[in-house]
């Protein structure tokens, strides 16, 4: 049985000023590959794997992030959403 190499990302060291082998991190369900871990992690939490709990109220589009289901509104139906800022409202009460 023939096993499949991973392909490697070169990347630029900076601080020596050579090149590097850098690991892939490789979605299995759509293949794509990203350098830093936490990359795929957000990608399989918000993109591949990502229930979409987001709902446009005006049509039927739903969206995995607040933010996406806000640019939405702004950009199908004009209607600028502010973000929500939890942090202050606990940082004074």
């Amino acid at each position: 049985m023939e096993t499949e190499e991973k392909p490697q990302i070169v990347a630029w060291g900076s601080r020596n000023g050579c090149f590097r082998s850098v690991e892939s991190f490789t979605c299995h369900q759509c293949g794509r590959s990203y350098q830093m871990r936490h990359n795929l992690v957000k990608h399989l939490r918000f993109e591949c794997g990502g229930q979409k709990h987001f709902a446009c109220n005006l049509c039927p589009a739903r969206y995995t992030q607040n933010g996406k289901l806000r640019q939405h509104m702004l950009n199908a139906h004009n209607i600028f959403v502010p973000p929500r800022k939890t942090w202050m409202r606990s940082a004074y009460s």
